[in-house]
């Protein structure tokens, strides 16, 4: 042992032995020269007072791996080493080992590095700014991320001397996957690459996911042994150890990660660490480049054929008023090309003038150049096409500024308006027809309403045809000319050559198949065709005609007649003229089906008043008599013994009374329904009093009241007087008692009379089954009920006879309800007649 440490002492590098536990046992003085440690105070101590703390744990793991399997000198690698007064010096460590078993030796040769040291980090820093170097020569000549990701990690990779590169980059599921890899040795790293090609990472997630999640560097010297890295087992297999990991770093986060991984174990380099992120700087600019470049590229797109494909036309120029955008819509409307308005001044291609004057209008680009302001939004100008023609257009403009208020340009955009105006006067047209109308029950004075209608505005002359008998006949039902003049021979036209049934052409035609029939030009050829001889020719050509539409009245599916719409002189009928037609001509069908309806349901009425009216009075006429002989037999009863008669024949006397008397009312009802309905409901106007005629119709009740058992109490503090009709006033009064005395319920009736300064009220107030809130309002219209007609009998007329009886008499009358608690009917008379209501027209002068 003594030779061993003479040997060692003369070395002139630095020794140091340490036994299994890794307790120093040597220390030579090249050891104390270079660590500025006595050997005395080292023997016996821990060899890790000669690493720095940060290494302490990894030199640990090494140290135990190298005593437990002890070998040849390996390969020299360059640590740092801990002085005794805590500086770290730049040293390469040479390790072996002596003996065998529990008495084995690990010796360490340690040699200053020195100017070495400085001439590997003029090295490395050549390599690093290599690396930022070819980096920025293939973002430079690079268009995609896609391009320039494997050229990147080759760079950096050789440059730094690093053995794999992967970019993990968002795969669109909040999760990075790799775009690129690289590997020198592409055979040996070919596991590992397989590896790597289906992983993910979200936030967080192993070692790539912590450095996106964080936006920090990292640097694991060993990864096989790294628990948190998921290829441990892949990397061992290709003989990798150390790995970087740096983020791609965007202006708030970071965008991706980059990798890199070394076969040989590398301790952490903090330059190294600032050069990587500079670079993960420049690779996010450049990735964040590229974005903003897309979505403008987008942007610019997604306006280009926006403004391609609207209906507005738009015109763009540069700032000296040349054309540089020129769309489809613009080319319709100016008459030129886009090829050949670009580079055109505006107010070439662009030309417009006054819609009244019809003087030249300053163009666009003059005006906003000289103000910098964008025009009031859509001007009526007239734009003067490249043939000549003249259109009404709406016009705007802006200008186009930079951020820093610097005109860039303008643009233009403009809108046929004749359409527009052409739609709001057909608009108003239409308005005015449903108006006109609507308001006629006449079909064949509508049909009159149609021609004056269409005349000017639709056409310069219009006449109307209707179907008429088995043949089909057409019979000319209006006629309307703009030019009052001709008007007489237009009607002599139509008379004498009516359109004949069964015809190819003209209104027959169009009745036939239920389909319009559009003649933009009316020829010479076509006349000749439709006369059917020479005056008829003569008068054809004489009335003008230059286009003409004739088109179907339709009803049901079918048609029952035609419009003919006639244009003199230089207009002629396009398609928007035939919609109008069609729509005037749908809106005609509908009023004279209407006032056909109408007068069909008058006749209904009629007829149906005319049958009530009738049979009110045939069945009134047996009524009367059959009364009377019902009232004699009565009387004879009251004179003969009642023992002398069968006892069932005078209660079969009186149920025969009382149906007789039931239908009299409902004969009564039939009658007064005839009457309203047909506006011949007058009244006799006389004084009345009303406490009279209640006593008189709950008279006629007393032996219903009876069999009924409800008692019926009037209350009527003195007399109520009103001139009213008292026939009508006591059909009134009978019904709302004969309803209490039905719906009653066997339970106390009371009728109420009062008078309060003009107005008398009377209420019939009964405690039977009530009427339901939702019933109460249609209760008082014709045949209404509100409880089923197989349980109480009647038409459901009764209480729409009391009211319109009320109202004729200028009164009101209402109900309270709730079912089960019976009803209230209050009824409210003014007792003088109401005053007419003023003449129209009539004023104080």
């Amino acid at each position: 042992m003594l030779d061993f440490r003479a040997v060692l002492e003369s070395f002139s590098d630095a020794v140091v032995a340490a036994d299994r536990s890794g307790c120093i046992v040597y220390f030579n003085r090249a050891a104390e020269t270079l660590l500025g440690w006595n050997r005395s105070e080292l023997i016996g101590e821990p060899l890790t007072l000669l690493i720095p703390e940060r290494l302490r744990e990894s030199h640990r793991v090494a140290f135990a791996r190298f005593s437990e399997s002890p070998g040849r000198p390996g390969q020299p690698f360059k640590v740092p080493a801990r002085r005794k007064d805590g500086e770290e010096v730049p040293v390469e460590l040479n390790v072996s080992s002596l003996g065998s078993g529990e008495d084995i030796l690990v010796l360490g040769v340690i040699r200053a590095l020195g100017a070495r040291v400085d001439l590997e980090q003029k090295v490395l820093a050549r390599q690093r700014v290599l690396a930022q170097y070819e980096l920025m020569k293939v973002l430079t000549e690079s268009r995609s991320l896609s391009e320039a990701a494997p050229r990147i990690l080759q760079a950096i990779g050789e440059s730094l001397g690093w053995g794999v590169g992967l970019l993990w980059m968002p795969d669109g599921s909040s999760a990075l996957a790799p775009v690129a890899l690289w590997a020198s040795s592409p055979q040996r790293a070919a596991g590992f690459v397989e590896a790597s090609r289906g992983l993910c990472f979200r936030h967080g997630e192993g070692l790539v996911g912590k450095v996106w999640q964080e936006a920090r560097p990292l640097w694991s010297v060993d990864v096989t042994r790294d628990q948190r890295y998921r290829r441990a087992a892949a990397a061992a297999e290709s003989g990798l150890r150390c790995a970087m990991f740096f983020p791609v770093a965007g202006a708030d986060r970071a965008l991706g990660v980059l990798e890199f991984l070394s076969p040989e174990p590398r301790e952490p380099d903090e330059e190294l660490q600032r050069v990587m992120a500079a670079m993960g700087f420049q690779l996010g600019q450049f990735i964040e480049r590229l974005s903003a470049e897309e979505k403008l590229r987008e942007s610019q797109e997604w306006l280009s054929t926006t403004l391609r494909s609207i209906g507005d036309a738009v015109i763009a120029t540069d700032t000296r008023g040349k054309v540089a955008f020129f769309n489809a819509a613009a080319e319709a409307l100016t008459g030129w090309r886009k090829e050949e308005a670009e580079a055109q001044p505006l107010g070439r291609v662009f030309r417009i003038i006054d819609e009244k004057s019809h003087t030249p209008v300053e163009d666009p680009a003059t005006r906003i150049v000289r103000s910098h302001t964008a025009m009031n939004p859509f001007n009526q100008v007239l734009l003067v096409a490249r043939d000549g023609t003249e259109r009404t257009i709406e016009e705007s403009g802006s200008p186009i500024l930079s951020a820093d208020g610097q005109l860039r340009g303008l643009v233009v955009v403009f809108r046929d308006a004749s359409e527009r105006r052409r739609a709001a006067e057909a608009m108003r047209y239409l308005a005015r027809a449903g108006a006109i109308l609507g308001g006629c029950l006449d079909f064949e004075a509508t049909l009159r309403n149609v021609a004056a209608l269409a005349v000017p505005g639709l056409a310069d002359w219009c006449w109307i045809h209707l179907v008429e008998g088995a043949a089909a006949a057409l019979r000319p039902v209006a006629v309307a000319h703009s030019d009052p003049a001709k008007l007489r021979a237009a009607e002599e036209l139509t008379r004498r050559y009516p359109p004949v049934a069964g015809a190819p052409h003209g209104a027959a035609k169009v009745v036939r198949t239920g389909e319009p029939e559009l003649i933009p030009e009316v020829t010479g050829e076509l006349l000749a065709a439709y006369a059917r001889d020479p005056e008829h020719l003569r008068l054809l050509k004489e009335a003008g005609f230059g286009s003409a539409m004739i088109i179907p009245l339709m009803a049901r599916g079918k048609a029952f007649g035609a419009i003919n719409l006639v244009a003199s002189g230089r207009r002629r009928y396009t398609e928007a003229d035939l919609s109008l037609g069609l729509e005037l001509a749908s809106r005609a069908a509908q009023a004279v089906e209407n006032a056909r309806l109408y007068q069909e349901t008058q006749e209904a009425v009629r007829v149906r008043d005319d049958f009530l009216t009738i049979a009110g009075h045939e069945l009134r006429t047996p009524l009367t008599p059959l009364s009377l002989q019902l009232e004699s037999l009565r009387r004879a009863c009251d004179r003969l013994e009642t023992a002398s008669l069968p006892h069932r024949f005078v209660p079969r006397l009186e149920a025969m009374g009382r149906q007789v008397a039931r239908m009299e009312r409902l004969v009564n009802n039939l009658l007064e329904i005839s009457r309203i309905t047909s506006g011949r409901l007058t009244l006799e106007r006389e004084e009345v009093d009303l406490r009279e005629v209640v006593r008189e119709v709950v008279s006629y009740f007393r032996d219903d009241l009876e069999r009924a058992d409800s008692p019926l109490l009037v209350t009527a503090p003195g007399e109520v007087r009103g001139k009213w009709d008292r026939l009508r006033l006591e059909q009134a009064v009978t019904n709302l008692v004969s309803n209490a005395v039905k719906f009653g319920a066997g339970q106390p009736i009371e009728v109420g009379l009062a008078q309060e300064g003009g107005t008398a009220r009377l209420t019939v107030r009964d405690r039977g089954i009530g009427i339901a809130p939702e019933d109460q309002a249609r209760i008082f219209e014709r045949f209404e009920r509100a409880v089923p007609g197989h349980h109480y009998g009647g038409l459901g007329l009764g209480l729409w006879v009391v009211r319109q009886i009320v109202e004729a008499l200028g009164g009101s009358i209402q109900v309270q309800s709730q079912l089960g608690s019976g009803s209230t009917f209050t009824l409210e008379l003014p007792v003088e007649p109401p005053l007419p209501p003023p003449a129209s027209g009539s004023g104080s002068g």
